[in-house]
């Protein structure tokens, strides 16, 4: 079965200057918000979530950036216990009810799924899936995001960036975790050049590595695909925007530009 890294959602205190340094750095453009779902679909998924969004292309991936609405919500929960950073993966499939089929032999819960007619999904229990949020969703038409809304594929594409090409998530047991993961989608883990595991999908992976503290578990590097990764490095720089070991932080998750012809994985 198919199964694409499709949308990361980051999570910060405050929205704006978030979406601003990734639009200036990165090239992107903001296409659909909490506003628009509302003006879409109405305010049900906006009340019951408790948040204001922004939703970036990166090709025909995404980002999201969120933002807690309600000091009861879960995101302001998430928000208060592990701060901001990677909040939320969003994998696509071609066949969700597989998927469905094999939550209780890997032992995991659903805590929520879709209500939309376009596409179906389901968010796993992060209980269960090694401390991430993981939401595999399956659009009627596969080219199509909902969760970007209807006008996503008019916005200019950037001329930084093309992609999001892989995640590292960080979990107190990267092998359990990697394997309940591959499990679930019927992917057979393997070992990165150091020692660590890795999930291929088709166009993407997702890396595991070895969480020292709990503020570490979860999403923390989503490695994008760019022309020219050292300019993007200058321009965090000019800005003032903290790097890393080659990746600029945002809302406390690394965001690694990583050249367009190397292979998927980084390590």
């Amino acid at each position: 079965m198919p199964v694409r890294l499709r949308q990361v959602a980051l999570i910060a205190h405050e929205l704006v200057p978030v979406v601003d340094d990734l639009r200036s750095l990165f090239g992107l453009e903001v296409v659909f918000t909490a506003q628009d779902e509302i003006a879409l679909r109405g305010p049900g998924l906006i009340d019951e979530f408790g948040i204001t969004n922004a939703v970036l292309p990166v090709g025909d991936t995404f980002l999201e950036v969120i933002s807690p609405q309600r000091d009861d919500s879960p995101a302001a929960r998430f928000l208060d216990s592990r701060g901001e950073r990677g909040y939320m993966l969003l994998l696509q499939c071609t066949d969700l009810h597989q998927v469905r089929q094999r939550l209780a032999p890997t032992g995991v819960r659903a805590v929520w799924e879709s209500p939309l007619p376009d596409i179906a999904g389901v968010h796993l229990n992060p209980r269960d899936t090694g401390g991430t949020l993981i939401s595999i969703e399956e659009p009627s038409d596969p080219t199509d995001w909902p969760w970007a809304g209807p006008n996503w594929r008019h916005a200019a594409p950037s001329a930084v960036t093309s992609a999001i090409s892989g995640v590292e998530v960080g979990a107190v047991d990267p092998w359990s975790t990697a394997h309940v993961w591959g499990a679930l989608l019927a992917r057979p883990v393997s070992t990165r050049g150091d020692g660590t595991p890795q999930l291929d999908l088709d166009d993407g992976w997702i890396g595991f590595g070895t969480a020292n503290h709990r503020h570490d578990i979860g999403i923390r590097e989503v490695v994008l695909r760019c022309g020219d990764p050292a300019e993007v490095l200058r321009r965090a720089g000019e800005k003032g925007l903290p790097a890393v070991d080659g990746a600029v932080q945002f809302a406390g998750t690394s965001l690694r530009p990583w050249p367009d012809d190397t292979q998927q994985s980084r390590r």
